[in-house]
């Protein structure tokens, strides 16, 4: 038999603006005909690997906890200002207050 004998037919209906996508998308494709570019897209579909859903949700957790970690500095940074800007009334005052300024709290992993 023949690899590249199509005698089995997938049927399915849709909608007329899903209809007016495919034109686009078979235009903009170069695709012959509509029932070829549902055939590209179901075999693409089949053929892609799954998406690493293990490592997907390393990378976002180790990013939530980076972020976590910034949103304590930045509190912490927002706190150092605002005691600086409160506390100016002499400049010694404002000499020791500021200081912390100079060393921000560090952000680790």
């Amino acid at each position: 038999m023949n690899p590249r004998r199509r005698d089995k037919l997938v049927y399915f209906r849709i909608s007329e603006a899903e209809f007016a996508e495919m034109l686009k998308a078979r235009d903009a494709r170069g695709a012959r005909s509509v029932s070829d570019l549902a055939r590209e897209a179901v075999n693409a579909f089949i053929i892609q690997p799954s998406p690493p859903n293990e490592e997907m949700k390393d990378c976002v957790d180790a990013l939530q906890t980076i972020v976590r970690e910034l949103r304590e500095s930045l509190l912490q940074l927002g706190s150092i200002v605002v005691a600086c800007d409160t506390k100016t009334t002499t400049q010694d005052t404002t000499k020791s207050t500021c200081a912390a300024v100079q060393s921000p709290p560090s952000v680790g992993r």
